[in-house]
């Protein structure tokens, strides 16, 4: 979603996100969880639908926690990089910055399916620091998402 100054009645799009990520851990309770995914942010009015897509490269510290480490909190920082935006099918990249910093979060699960595979169920949140239009436009837009992934864990 998109959201700031003189946004009354927008309602959030709903996208796919994909992407792969990683954990490089430091020790058996912290990683750091790094990657690339593809992710669509945007909303819509009754009017128009307002689709931003981007390529986000979180950086987030990782932890793991539960008798088995099953479950994990993150938090850190998520680089985007805007590579479409369109409203109602319309090119509107020139008025949204290349760049956006983001602070993200979440919580998962890991369902070990054998000793080098499982699945991960991850809810994730992203808050926009930054302003993601451009300087010349008097509005204030950041972004807010968030994603319900579900994935593969394989041990290497």
């Amino acid at each position: 979603m998109v959201f700031g100054e003189e946004d009354p009645g927008r309602e959030p799009v709903f996208g796919v996100q994909y992407g792969l990520l990683g954990d490089f851990y430091l020790n058996d309770r912290w990683s750091i969880r790094s990657g690339v995914s593809h992710f669509t942010l945007g909303s819509s009015t009754p009017y128009t639908t307002l689709k931003l897509n981007y390529l986000n490269i979180p950086a987030n510290a990782n932890w793991h926690f539960g008798s088995e480490k099953h479950w994990n909190l993150n938090f850190g920082v998520t680089p985007q990089f805007l590579l479409k935006a369109t409203d109602d099918d319309r090119d509107v990249m020139a008025f949204y910055k290349n760049f956006q910093l983001a602070f993200s979060y979440g919580m998962g699960y890991k369902i070990e399916v054998s000793e080098g595979f499982g699945i991960l169920i991850d809810l994730q949140g992203l808050v926009g620091i930054t302003n993601n239009l451009e300087d010349e436009i008097e509005i204030k837009r950041r972004n807010l998402g968030a994603s319900l992934n579900i994935g593969g864990v394989i041990a290497l």
